[in-house]
């Protein structure tokens, strides 16, 4: 009888590049190309294939930076926000939470028109301070190839985030 490890699991990210703990799953993760910083979406996966203990992380392997919600927060789901919206070759996924005046929104987008199809993910932050002109600040921060999204799962499980630029959470 031979002992072999076993296999990684082909819906997740490699440990390397993901920072959800061993009993999580990632349900978005990336590398951030302006920084070089991981972002990861992680939870524990239910029986019943439900997340819970959702919980977001930002910073390297070993040195979190930021880590949201508090642990004491953790066994509800309602920290985050889910929006959605989708029509013929368009697609747009986010799950957002909001810490210390600052809005944090993870972005999953997929535009199928034109000539070439392209894919967009990352991180939006809407700072607490206005521009110039009024309008609030948001950076994006966008994701290194490889990423990994699996923010559709989350759309029915999350409250939905009315602020949100994407008109809704059901996809339409």
């Amino acid at each position: 009888m031979s002992c072999q490890a076993a296999a990684p699991d082909p819906r997740q990210p490699p440990a390397s590049r993901s920072l959800c703990a061993a009993q999580e799953q990632a349900y978005f993760s990336c590398t951030l190309r302006e920084t070089g910083k991981l972002v990861s979406l992680c939870a524990v996966e239910e029986a019943d294939g439900s997340a819970s203990r959702m919980v977001y992380r930002y910073g390297r392997r070993g040195k979190v930076e930021l880590e949201a919600p508090p642990a004491e927060d953790r066994s509800r789901n309602d920290y985050f926000r889910a929006s959605a919206y989708t029509r013929a070759q368009i697609t747009r996924w986010s799950v957002s939470f909001r810490r210390d005046g600052y809005r944090y929104e993870l972005f999953d987008d997929y535009d199928g028109e034109g000539q070439s199809p392209r894919t967009d993910r990352g991180l939006r932050i809407w700072l607490p301070i206005r521009s110039a002109d009024g309008q609030p600040r948001i950076e994006t921060l966008r994701c290194m190839q490889p990423d990994f999204s699996r923010l559709s799962r989350l759309q029915s499980q999350l409250p939905c985030d009315e602020a949100a630029s994407l008109g809704g959470c059901k996809p339409k």
